[in-house]
């Protein structure tokens, strides 16, 4: 059915990705969740859609000109230059969901900072669990806003990014050290093949998370002998 653009705005609370069509919301675009965007200093935004047909991404594309961000707010604004021709119908809408909104950004945030996590798989390392590892570990202010070096272990294969999602539950962080530990107090069945293999390639988990060592070089680096049952 055609959206009326003069009714109230309305929200469907089934989200299944990271943008929200037209068909879900009644706003006359689609909308888009980032995460606390960084351009934005930390700022929580969407993003509108302003694109009717396929976008070219080419050395002249410029994202605010395409995907509009305006902050989740009680006041929502546009940042930058960007024109809105319903501007007043998103803010309204925005202003009513804002709750579920912010909610939206830190899953979007969880799931960004996932998602940039290298891993060492299970089969490689001869490990009961895959291994994620960072090589912006040590200037990441997100989620890794500590002073020492970890690697998180994946506890389960499928994770699936909601508001319940406890990012240092289902990625248990342990420190790289000669003496690693966990950090939060969860238990990690078969700890010890975990601590003993951070122990052996110690150095080489260093340098990744220093980002002196590429991916490939940490896998070369950390791959088990395939004579290893």
């Amino acid at each position: 059915m055609e959206h009326d653009h003069n009714s109230e705005p309305y929200m469907e609370f089934d989200f299944e990705s990271m943008y929200l069509p037209k068909k879900r919301t009644g706003l006359p675009y689609k909308i888009w969740i980032d995460g606390l965007g960084r351009e934005t200093k930390n700022v929580p935004i969407v993003r509108v859609d302003i694109d009717r047909g396929r976008v070219c991404l080419n050395d002249n594309y410029i994202l605010d000109d395409h995907l509009i961000p305006i902050t989740i707010s009680d006041d929502p604004v546009i940042l930058g230059d960007g024109k809105l021709l319903y501007f007043e119908i998103v803010k309204k809408w925005i202003i009513k969901n804002k709750e579920f909104l912010l909610e939206q950004v830190l899953i979007a945030e969880k799931g960004n900072f996932i998602s940039t996590l290298s891993f060492l798989e299970k089969e490689t390392t001869k490990l009961p669990y895959d291994i994620r590892v960072d090589s912006f570990g040590s200037v990441r202010k997100v989620f890794n806003n500590r002073d020492f070096p970890i690697v998180r272990v994946q506890m389960h294969d499928r994770v699936f990014i909601d508001e319940n999602f406890d990012i240092d539950k289902e990625f248990i962080a342990v420190t790289i050290s000669d003496e690693p530990y966990i950090v939060h107090g969860y238990e990690i069945p078969q700890f010890d093949l975990i601590r003993a293999w951070i122990i052996k390639h110690k150095d080489a988990l260093l340098k990744h998370w220093k980002g002196e060592f590429s991916d490939s070089d940490l896998i070369d680096a950390t791959k088990a002998d395939k004579k290893q049952s």
